[in-house]
């Protein structure tokens, strides 16, 4: 990306309303992109958005910016497989036409970058998955760049209140109540909770920067056909009935191994090398796919009222771990907007998890 197209968005992002137009230079960059009608078509919208700031409609010109940001690192990235891109394209559109809903600016989902052999056998890879995780349980979810989780982003996905135009959706979506209390006690910053959960979402966030993502979208607190239910059976024992009342150590030492090795297992027995194989990662949720996943496609998912573990760990203000875990969902304390923390190794009454699945590229 044109390191001064990086630092216009980084004023932009900072609130910043500069009557100053945009430098002609940022124009006449030579940008890698894969041709001329590409190129000539990115300069258009540079163009527009350089017109829109000279105009003084900073928000307008914030989104061209963020638009030809996010059209860069496609045409810069390998081809996305088409079933893969046309779940990106119809996820981003969900996503701009709430923006436009609640009158607030776009955000930018990042196209994950595909390696030749994704792109080459997609088809195969979910046929493998789906054997894992049940048919149709497993979603594409597409996350911003950390570099655009601003707090006015994590404002447009977690409201302080909830929307009429939500709750006519079946959508509970709104900031808990202690969100804006102090975390400085179990932090060591002077932050509130809402700083230390956006915090802990950035981090987990940059370590799924760039990659596919696939999360489960069933309702976790179903046990009936849960098709990980075996799984649990065969680590916690044959009495378990459901996904409830396990720690976050539970989960991410013991079952999710598992879930790895069946999930290669099922790879390689598709016809995929054991290399390749190996590039898939089973983890839990992160918060933040959570609630991108549930607000656009699965609003039913927030209306529960017990939690389920997330990936993310709460990190103390010098980056080491706290020894918490955040949690999501609880329909009377935010729904998808909820985020409380617990402590990994303790099972909480009637928690649950949701499973998802990374491909690493190298």
């Amino acid at each position: 990306m044109p390191k001064l197209l990086s630092s216009i968005l980084g004023r932009f992002k900072k609130g910043a309303e500069s009557e100053e137009p945009v430098d002609d230079g940022i124009l006449k960059k030579k940008k890698e992109i894969l041709n001329q009608e590409d190129d000539k078509r990115l300069l258009t919208i540079l163009s527009q958005a350089r017109d829109k700031e000279k105009a003084g409609q900073f928000q307008e010109a914030r989104d061209l910016y963020a638009g030809y940001l996010a059209e860069y690192h496609r045409l810069s990235s390998p081809e996305l497989p088409p079933d893969l891109s046309s779940v990106f394209t119809a996820f981003q559109a969900k996503l701009d036409a709430r923006a436009k809903e609640m009158a607030v600016p776009a955000i930018r989902l990042e196209a994950p970058k595909v390696s030749e052999f994704l792109a080459k056998e997609y088809i195969k890879v979910q046929e493998a998955m789906a054997k894992v995780f049940g048919a149709g349980n497993l979603e594409s979810v597409f996350l911003p760049s950390p570099d655009d989780l601003t707090p006015t982003t994590f404002g447009t996905l977690y409201p302080k209140a909830q929307r009429p135009e939500d709750t006519a959706k079946g959508l509970t979506l709104f900031q808990s109540d202690w969100f804006e209390q102090s975390a400085k006690d179990t932090t060591g910053a002077d932050e509130t909770w809402f700083e230390a959960y956006q915090r802990a979402m950035i981090a987990t966030t940059q370590k799924h920067q760039g990659k596919p993502l696939w999360v489960e979208s069933r309702n976790t607190s179903d046990s009936v056909s849960d098709p990980m239910l075996p799984l649990i059976k065969e680590v916690f024992g044959v009495d378990r009935e459901n996904r409830a009342n396990l720690s976050w150590d539970d989960i991410t030492t013991q079952l999710i191994p598992l879930a790895e090795a069946k999930l290669r297992q099922s790879l390689v027995s598709s016809g995929i090398s054991e290399t390749e194989a190996s590039k898939f990662r089973v983890t839990l949720c992160p918060a933040l796919a959570f609630n991108l996943q549930t607000t656009l496609n699965h609003p039913e998912n927030s209306t529960r009222s017990n939690f389920e573990w997330a990936e993310d760990t709460l990190l103390k203000a010098d980056g080491s771990d706290s020894g918490r875990c955040l949690l999501i969902v609880g329909s009377g304390r935010g729904g998808v907007a909820s985020a409380d923390l617990a402590h990994r190794g303790r099972p909480w009454v009637g928690t649950v998890f949701r499973l998802a699945v990374m491909h690493e590229k190298s």
